[in-house]
């Protein structure tokens, strides 16, 4: 009986260990588990930044393409401006000296007494017309 009672006991204290040990396994997968869980948080957020990053890098990228593709076009736009001025101020220039050559012709015509009312047809004549054909 007491040989029972030895063994009963220490099935007891072998069961206890086993449940301590148990615990203690317990405890370590729980803590493994909450370190898996730290670390999984801690990796999608790195990639959840990456991918910001590209994204806004990407973003700028963009938005300097088209800056400049604006600014290219407001180049262009200007240089065609003063283009078509540059040329509109040298039709008038023209129309200027044509008129010139006219009155002059005409004046002289006069002046070797030619009928004035042969010189009106000369004197009527739109030069900014004959220019633009």
């Amino acid at each position: 009986m007491i040989e029972l009672m030895k063994e009963r006991s220490h099935q007891a204290e072998s069961k206890k260990s086993i449940i301590a040990r148990e615990a203690v396994m317990q405890q370590q997968e729980y803590e493994d588990a909450i370190r898996y869980g730290i670390k999984d948080q801690q990796r999608e957020a790195a990639e959840e930044e990456a991918k910001h990053h590209a994204m806004e890098m990407h973003r700028i990228k963009l938005q300097e393409q088209i800056d400049r593709r604006a600014s290219e076009k407001k180049l262009s736009s200007l240089v065609k401006y003063d283009e078509g001025q540059k040329l509109k101020n040298e039709f008038a220039a023209e129309r200027a000296k044509l008129g010139a050559i006219r009155d002059k012709m005409v004046d002289d015509l006069r002046k070797k007494g030619i009928n004035p009312k042969y010189l009106s047809e000369m004197q009527m004549c739109d030069i900014e017309k004959i220019q633009m054909r």
